[in-house]
């Protein structure tokens, strides 16, 4: 939890009491006058104060003494219209726009929340499988199903049946065609309503290019959508992400579809922004149903939409009233129309800055 202790500054606070800063892990206390920010600031220790422009120097300076011994950052909220900050003023961390805070707040609220390491590096993501129990008699018919999540070692499958005692052939493949073919095991098994069953498998004889090719599988697959090809991309862009497949493709189809990738972390950040500048200049672009983890970082890092035209994003809305929250696809021409609460009808509200994607429609 981070905690954050303002004072004058209602902009600032309805900023970070939307569901975003939330979900952070945010948490806001607002004091009603300098004496009272002076006598809670040794008590709550907030790891970020939030000062508006015009506090006088000497109040900065008791800020200082009283947190002498923690690391707390002090924030300087200024207008748009304010390019220089007086010196006396500079022993502030940081500037926050009083305007249009969210920006400013997400960049430096988030390297203060803690990002614990993953259980186990599996990627979720739903590939169609056929798997062909071996047995001493010969083949078995084939059973249908998809991968619940995915790792260098196995994965865990849905599937329409239980295919009984190992060793298994699995066919993972896409519908455009490409496909790898492994031999597996079975490690552990549960059992679902209609006689399906989860399967996790380790694989067995898998090559480094076999997995590779299979987490290419994962990665992507070309999808046609009113007679154009696609580029649909899923799961997550990390360190461990290769593009140079989807790179290849571009010319062929120079539209992604984005809204499946659930995650991507700072360095698939440079993965992506190098694939950029390795596609051919005389193409052009289209990225549709930008998630919003991608779209957080597109905001973050303006690199990563240069020479794209955004045609689609997803925006996360809320009703802070009934406490719901919803997702929106718009498109980026407009107009925007925020979604009316399912609870109470009226309109919900945007829980993130998305909607400044719009701004960065066009290619640069």
């Amino acid at each position: 939890m981070v905690q954050v202790l303002t004072y004058d500054s209602p902009t600032v606070v309805a900023a970070l009491r939307s569901g975003y800063f939330r979900r952070m892990g945010v948490r806001v206390s607002v004091a009603d006058s300098i004496s009272e920010l002076l006598r809670r600031t040794p008590i709550l220790r907030p790891q970020v104060l939030i000062l508006v422009a015009g506090q006088e120097r000497c109040v900065i300076q008791q800020l200082r003494s009283q947190l002498s011994d923690t690391r707390t950052l002090i924030l300087l909220a200024v207008p748009h219209t304010r390019r220089e900050i007086e010196e006396d003023l500079r022993v502030c961390d940081g500037i926050v726009s009083l305007e249009d805070p969210e920006l400013d707040l997400a960049r430096i609220l988030s390297s203060l929340i803690p990002n614990p390491k993953r259980r186990q590096a599996r990627t979720g993501v739903r590939i169609p499988v056929r798997l062909f129990p071996v047995r001493l008699s010969g083949h078995e018919p084939e059973i249908s199903g998809a991968t619940i999540d995915l790792s260098s070692a196995g994965a865990g499958l849905h599937l329409s049946r239980n295919p009984g005692p190992d060793p298994y052939t699995i066919l993972f493949y896409r519908e455009d065609g490409r496909r790898v073919v492994l031999g597996a095991r079975a490690v552990w098994t549960d059992s679902l309503a209609l006689n399906a069953v989860r399967l996790g498998v380790c694989f067995t004889g898998a090559s480094v290019d076999a997995v590779r090719r299979l987490f290419d599988l994962a990665l992507w697959e070309l999808v046609w959508d009113h007679g154009q090809p696609v580029i649909r991309l899923h799961g997550e862009i990390s360190e461990s992400t290769s593009l140079g497949s989807v790179l290849s493709r571009i010319r062929l189809a120079p539209t992604l579809d984005l809204g499946n990738v659930a995650r991507i972390n700072s360095a698939g950040v440079l993965r992506w922004v190098d694939m950029l500048q390795r596609v051919p200049s005389d193409v052009e672009l289209r990225l549709r149903r930008l998630s919003i983890p991608l779209g957080r970082q597109m905001l973050l890092a303006p690199a990563m939409a240069r020479r794209c035209i955004i045609e689609s994003f997803f925006v996360p809305y809320e009703c802070e009233e009934c406490e719901v929250e919803a997702t929106d696809l718009v498109a980026a021409r407009g107009p925007f129309f925020a979604p009316p609460c399912p609870t109470c009808g009226d309109a919900m509200l945007v829980s993130e800055p998305l909607l400044a994607l719009a701004e960065t429609r066009q290619a640069q």
